[in-house]
Order: structure tokens, then sequence, then C-alpha cells
């Protein structure tokens, strides 16, 4: 599956930490409708017989066309969406506050405490009581 941005240019290296991917489909080229017609033709002879028989073929001048309804050739694709300064700076906060957080926890692991205490410093973390 491609990958193409915002200005439908192929990506090859994908840099997730900097932007995020999302599916779409594209419409690669449109077909009109199409009316039938029912052609023109004549007989040529191509040998004839003593006996008034003849060989014949039909040749087309214009060959039939068959009616087909109007349709859109599409392909799905994965669009990449470059993440704004503002978003990326709102992910590196959020990604350093989960750090943050996972360190306090870790070392509240470690730390010699009773459940009682545990449970406290963890209710801390989750519902902003301890920063």
């Amino acid at each position: 599956m491609r990958i193409l941005d915002k200005d439908n240019n192929e990506v090859t290296n994908v840099d997730l930490e900097k932007g995020y991917l999302k599916a779409e489909t594209i419409v690669i080229k449109h077909h009109d409708a199409v009316e039938a017609k029912a052609g023109k033709s004549h007989v040529e002879v191509i040998k004839e017989y003593p006996n008034g028989g003849k060989d014949v073929v039909t040749v087309w001048d214009e060959k039939p066309v068959e009616a087909k309804e109007a349709y859109d050739e599409t392909e799905e694709i994965q669009r990449y969406h470059a993440y704004s300064d503002d978003e990326l700076a709102e992910r590196a906060k959020a990604k350093e506050k989960e750090e943050n957080n996972a360190t306090k926890l870790n070392s509240l692991y470690d730390a010699e405490m009773t459940f009682s205490d545990l449970v406290d410093a963890v209710a801390g973390l989750l519902y902003g009581g301890a920063e």
C-alpha cells in the first residue's frame, strides 16, 4: 500500500513520532459513461460458385459498442499527516509526564511501603494528588 503526503508525493521514510497515518481511498482515473452503438457493416463476397452459391464475410465499418456506466478507478492508500509544532510540543509534554509517572511508580515499588501507603501513592499519581 502506498503512503502519500498532503501534496500526493510518495513517502518512503515515515516517522510516526512526527506524524500519523490515516487510511484513505483516492480516485486514480474517471471513466465517462459510454452509449451503446449498433455499428455499421457490409457483406463482401469472397468466392462465387457455378451453381450460384457464394462465400461471404461481414466486414464492420464501425464496430458495435456496448453501453457502460461511468465509474472511477480507485486505490486504497495511507495518507501521512505531519504534526504541527504545537502538536509536537503537546506530545512531548505528555510523553514526559508519562515517563515521570512511570519513574515515580517504579520508585514507589522499590521503596519499603505498606500496602495502604502504596494504594494512596498510586491514587495520588492517577488522580493528580502528588506531583
